[in-house]
């Protein structure tokens, strides 16, 4: 053989190796395993490129820092979200995905987690989005803070722990045990909690999976289109079990993209009265948005001779807080930075809600909608407040002057109608007092009182401000208004005073 016919031998072999190597590849499942890569489903890190069925390399070996929103089980939310096609990056897109095998190719995303979280701080709990439309079930947590034996979303004031991975396993449809990974969340000094968009999915069926964006930048964080037509909504229904007018919202967004931090306003009127119309200066819609506020007033059931009012209008009131986080893509709100405030009873339940923010408890009633999702806030301004309901009488007699009520005890009294017993200084349950639930975890909170109130002793508030103060050094602060009665608070000063201590925590 000449040497020119060996040369041609060898080139003819080689392309018939080539072309069965060509035909093998083609003919391989690419959802098996390849060796280190995870069965061939992408990861992605911070820097983000997005999952995809193939291996593509990471711009960045560091830990995945998804973004803060809240959980929601509710399909609106999760409509808001959009999908990042593989192969494309977003530098804030971080987490990671993962598929196996089966028919029903059904997905589950989970999104928003954040990406550092201060000491004392709560964590917003992800979106969870199934892609076939359903809403996910029998969530099962893993990762949080507690352990497992009291999870929780609210990081010990005191924790040596330096992160925590979140997971998840869920239901979608008739899909069960589907499990994704949500990333990692950093544990840092107080203030330095922020966030980015993105998250983790894990699909059953094909070898393709997807991150979905379900999260919405806090503040610091980039701006989303925000396609909310109607920025003034009324009546709005937020809890699942009531047919009238006792648990709705209204709901006034600002113009512009945000997302916006939202005020959330609850009504005075001693527990029996009052609606979401009755605002007590400075809040209000106008004054909220001109500033950059979203601004929510809530109705909540009230009491009665018939009806008792308490747990069931905190209750109620939690409920409208995880209404409005589920909701926040699509309302164009930052779940991250919502603010409670309330006047007179309002000022009360505000105060509950703010002790309870950091806090263990069981006034989250899931029965009435959407439930594992927080209903904590950021921080909180409460006027003219009850916080120690025994203690009002003993403070008038300290006080001294003419009050509005003589006593605050007995049949027939606000307190009983309100705790549905007959009440004596000594017999109020101590779950009814935010003076319970008052730790090192509670949040800012800035308490206004007219020092010439003659229906709530100013001293209410001074209660609580010191309890805080004692566990919760520099948390809480006492604004004690001269020649300031019950509520009114109109002047520009307060006005300033109230925005400004907002802005320093919200903005």
């Amino acid at each position: 053989m000449s040497a020119l016919e060996s040369k041609k031998g060898l080139i003819y072999l080689a392309l018939v190796s080539a072309m069965l190597w060509v035909i093998a590849s083609c003919s391989s499942d690419p959802t098996k395993d390849e060796p280190g890569t995870g069965g061939g489903v992408s990861s992605n890190i911070v820097g983000g490129t997005s999952s995809s069925s193939a291996v593509l390399p990471s711009s960045n070996s560091g830990p995945s820092s998804p973004s803060t929103t809240s959980s929601s089980s509710n399909s609106d939310v999760a409509g808001s979200s959009s999908s990042i096609a593989a192969g494309s990056s977003d530098s804030g897109e971080v987490g990671s995905s993962s598929s196996v095998g089966d028919p029903m190719n059904v997905t589950l995303s989970c999104t928003g987690l954040q990406e550092t979280v201060a000491k004392g701080a709560t964590i917003a709990e992800p979106t969870l989005t199934c892609s076939d439309g359903s809403e996910p079930s029998s969530k099962q947590w893993t990762g949080r803070p507690g352990g497992t034996t009291n999870p929780s979303w609210t990081v010990s004031q005191n924790t040596n722990t330096t992160s925590y991975n979140i997971k998840v396993t869920a239901t979608c449809g008739t899909a069960s045990n589907l499990a994704a990974d949500c990333g990692t969340v950093t544990v840092g000094t107080p203030g330095s909690s922020s966030s980015v968009a993105g998250g983790s999915s894990s699909s059953r069926g094909g070898s393709s999976s997807s991150v979905t964006t379900g999260g919405t930048s806090s503040a610091g964080g980039g701006n989303k289109t925000c396609t909310l037509s109607k920025r003034s909504l009324t009546n709005e229904r937020y809890a699942s079990q009531t047919s009238n007018n006792d648990r709705v919202l209204d709901l006034t967004v600002p113009s512009g993209n945000g997302p916006f931090p939202l005020i959330i306003f609850v009504h005075g009127g001693g527990f029996t009265s009052g609606n979401k119309s009755s605002l007590s200066s400075p809040f209000s819609a106008t004054n909220a948005t001109n500033r950059g506020y979203a601004f929510a007033s809530i109705n909540h059931r009230l009491a009665s001779n018939s009806q008792r009012g308490f747990p069931e209008g905190i209750e109620d009131i939690l409920t409208a807080i995880r209404f409005l986080r589920a909701k926040a893509d699509s309302l164009c709100l930052d779940p991250n930075r919502f603010a409670m405030t309330g006047f007179s009873a309002g000022g009360y339940h505000t105060g509950m809600v703010a002790v309870l923010s950091g806090a263990t408890h069981d006034f989250d009633n899931s029965a009435l909608g959407y439930p594992g999702v927080s209903s904590a806030v950021q921080v909180a301004v409460s006027q003219s407040a009850l916080t120690d309901f025994t203690k009002l009488d003993a403070q008038q007699q300290e006080l001294g002057g003419r009050w509005t009520m003589s006593t605050h005890y007995g049949s027939g009294s606000m307190l009983s109608q309100y705790l549905g017993i007959t009440t004596t200084a000594s017999n109020i349950p101590a779950k009814s007092n935010p003076l319970t639930y008052v730790s090192a975890n509670t949040i800012p909170i800035m308490m206004q009182h007219g020092l010439s109130d003659n229906l709530v002793p100013w001293k209410q508030s001074e209660l609580l401000v010191n309890e805080i103060n004692k566990k919760a050094s520099g948390r809480a602060i006492l604004d004690t208004l001269k020649d300031q009665g019950h509520g009114n608070f109109s002047n520009s000063d307060l006005t300033s005073t109230v925005y400004n201590f907002l802005d320093r925590h919200l903005k």
